[in-house]
């Protein structure tokens, strides 16, 4: 799993992803906001992924933004595009260079454009290893 995440990074616009065990064990040393779900090839279970952003963190722009992008998050999960736009947009206004509410921006207006099946489940199917 962890060569796979590593991987994700470029996908994410991220520097360092990790696994929720990962973040389970350094959730109260590291500040890292969660990113995703995702089912790898072979796997049938989801993974949530998140990205360590550092120690300590005094950037008020940054932590507006990672606000912003997990309510996007709970949004995107409830299939509520405009909802998950509206705070993507606002994260961006925060911090311009946010990968994550880059990527999860573009995949909001994709499928608000063109809708998943009524059992979409809000997991990121990864198709490669």
């Amino acid at each position: 799993l962890g060569s796979r995440l590593e991987g994700l990074n470029k996908r994410y616009g991220t520097r360092i992803i990790v696994s929720e065990a990962t973040y389970a064990a350094v959730k109260d040393q590291l500040l890292c906001r969660e990113l995703d779900s995702v089912r790898v090839k072979g796997k049938d279970t989801p993974t949530r992924i998140f990205e360590v952003l550092g120690e300590e963190v005094d950037d008020a722009a940054l932590q507006s933004a990672v606000s912003a992008y997990e309510q996007a998050l709970a949004c995107y999960r409830r299939a509520d595009w405009d909802c998950a736009i509206r705070h993507l947009e606002w994260a961006l206004r925060q911090r311009a260079g946010d990968g994550p509410s880059r990527a999860l921006l573009e995949r909001c207006h994709s499928l608000k454009a063109s809708p998943p099946p009524a059992d979409w489940d809000g997991v990121t199917a990864l198709q490669s290893k």
